[in-house]
């Protein structure tokens, strides 16, 4: 796999692709029927160097290691993965002693509060913390305790990159300002699993009432149930990131339905995202894991939450699945509006992009902005043509194909899984 966006028909289709893909699914004999055998010295390094870009270089290590087949990788390449491996086993189990002395801390104040993300997957559902790549620790309180937890952390001897206003930023986004220390761990606190001012927002109170109560060593006595915390990373995924996170989220998907096998009720994922608004990009999210990586998702779980004539979008998020994460992030979906439609249109597009709300405003910039509304708004505009000017010029020139298609597909996935 190279480290450009490649062309929908050559999605996954190199073979150290089918590899990873066959070392990750849920059949552990996949990977002896995948052709590893034949990888030259040359494709078991594009092989590992596509695992740390999928983000799941401690899977494939476990999983060649359970089938005998690292011995088949030269030496130097192998030894690469080893090594790799063991520094994220070592800084998992730094931010996951981090996360104990929170989690202490935030108990002893008597704020309920569940781990989110990695720092609950990792533990709880892959039963081993060093399999569950993680860059920050997530970490879900009541909105009433938000203003609380945040000074406790800060008690921890973390620090805020300016001066917390938390009940704006909680206004305009669902977790506030990364919180840091330096050397160790960054922390987010939320107080809700998805952003409020969205089709897909839900009340946080929800997630509380349905909270499962068991005492998993390190991460406190509740969690969020098995429903909400499949669909918190169907949603993550899908409607947050549009599947840009590689494979992890197909993974941590096939392992929460295998770990929660039998306490998973569908209706009620069916039911929950229906209330919710979800249903498309938790569809998009359930069937990739489930062709891709063998997770055990009801076919008619799909059939239920999938509308007719979902497939081009399924291909789109297949796609950007196996795109670079440097090559898509800067061609934003925003980018497509510059190549569709009469002048006018774009620049009407344009304008709608540079004077969002004021609450998109907080949202990017934080709550501490000062003075008139139209002086952030200028600094939305150099900021945008700071970041996407290159990229801007490159998809109207017809200098980046592959990315521009992208962009374009991107944009209409985003509208798709919002039913529009």
């Amino acid at each position: 796999m190279t480290t450009t966006a490649v062309p929908l028909q050559d999605v996954g289709g190199t073979a150290e692709a089918r590899v990873l893909l066959a070392a990750l699914h849920q059949d552990p004999t996949r990977i002896d029927d995948s052709g590893i055998e034949h990888l030259t010295s040359a494709q078991w390094d594009r092989l590992v160097t596509l695992a740390g870009e999928q983000r799941v270089r401690p899977l494939l290590h476990r999983r060649l290691t359970e089938r005998g087949c690292g011995t088949n990788a030269p030496l130097a390449t192998w030894q690469r993965l080893v090594d790799e491996c063991r520094a994220i086993a070592v800084r998992k189990l730094r931010m996951h002693a981090e996360l104990a002395t929170l989690m202490s801390a935030l108990a002893a104040r008597g704020i309920p509060a569940v781990p989110l993300k990695g720092a609950y997957l990792g533990p709880a559902v892959y039963g081993n913390i060093a399999l569950r790549e993680m860059n920050d620790l997530d970490v879900l309180v009541p909105r009433a305790d938000l203003a609380a937890a945040v000074a406790c952390v800060l008690g921890q001897g973390f620090t805020a990159p300016h001066n917390l206003a938390v009940e704006a930023e909680a206004n305009a986004k669902h977790h506030v300002s990364r919180l840091a220390k330096p050397g160790v761990v960054g922390v987010e606190i939320h107080w809700n699993i998805v952003p409020p001012h969205r089709p897909t927002s839900i009340a946080s109170e929800i997630l509380w009432e349905r909270a499962h109560r068991v005492e998993t060593p390190g991460i406190g006595p509740q969690s969020l149930s098995p429903t909400d915390t499949l669909l918190h990373v169907c949603c993550h995924t899908s409607y947050q990131h549009h599947f840009e996170f590689g494979l992890r989220p197909s993974c941590d998907i096939a392992e929460l339905v295998t770990r929660f096998e039998s306490e998973l009720d569908w209706n009620d994922v069916v039911r929950a995202c229906e209330t919710r608004g979800w249903t498309r990009g938790v569809a998009l999210a359930l069937e990739l894991a489930r062709t891709m990586l063998g997770a055990r998702v009801p076919g008619e779980v799909i059939d239920a939450l999938l509308p007719t004539g979902g497939q081009a979008a399924l291909d789109t998020a297949v796609q950007l699945v196996w795109s670079n994460p440097a090559e898509t992030v800067q061609f934003s979906p925003g980018l497509a509006v510059l190549t569709q439609g009469p002048w006018r249109a774009r620049l009407d597009a344009i304008g709608r992009r540079v004077f969002v709300p004021r609450h998109e405003l907080l949202e990017a910039y934080g709550p501490h902005l000062h003075g008139p509304w139209r002086l952030h708004w200028m600094r939305r505009l150099f900021d945008l043509l700071r970041w996407h000017a290159g990229p801007g010029a490159r998809l109207i020139l017809h200098r980046a194909p592959i990315a521009r298609q992208l962009a374009e597909r991107r944009n209409q996935l985003q509208a798709w899984m919002l039913g529009s």
